[in-house]
């Protein structure tokens, strides 16, 4: 039994080693994976910077379970910023954004792609339902705009 210990704390020391040599934080090469196929607890960060608009996506994940942060800043509107909490399946989060715009509390659902070091929002049909904004048909959403989020 000792021997087992010994060699399993002998993988894992050279395991850590490894990622420590290659530059790639635990948290990326987590992300690498299939995003919800893991039950490792991953972190991952996308933004998108250009033409005046600014978003920033930081992801959370445990197995299917999403959760984190995201903030818009887009030319010519007001700034959101707040958490979120949802499920990611096939590479596709889909969760409830709270957040803050001019000092107003608001609620309303958010899609991305996860694809590779991308994050691309979805959009569609949407209605208000209880207090919050919701997609009609989260199946139906479109994913074909030019603000791609990378991966940092």
């Amino acid at each position: 039994m000792k021997k087992v210990i010994a060699v399993l704390a002998t993988i894992a020391t050279l395991y850590a080693c490894g990622n420590a040599e290659n530059g790639k934080s635990d948290a990326t090469k987590a992300t690498e994976e299939t995003p919800g196929t893991s039950t490792m607890k991953q972190e991952a960060t996308y933004k998108y910077d250009a033409n005046g608009d600014k978003v920033m996506l930081h992801l959370i994940l445990d197995g299917t379970k999403a959760s984190g942060h995201l903030t818009y800043e887009i030319s010519g509107k007001d700034k959101n910023d707040g958490t979120f909490e949802g499920v990611i399946r096939d590479s596709l989060l889909i969760a409830d954004y709270t957040f803050r715009s001019e000092g107003t509390l608001s609620y309303r659902q958010v899609a991305f792609k996860i694809s590779g070091n991308t994050a691309i929002e979805g959009y569609g049909e949407i209605e208000q339902k209880d207090g919050k904004i919701i997609f009609v048909d989260a199946s139906k959403l479109s994913f074909d705009h030019n603000m791609v989020l990378q991966q940092q």
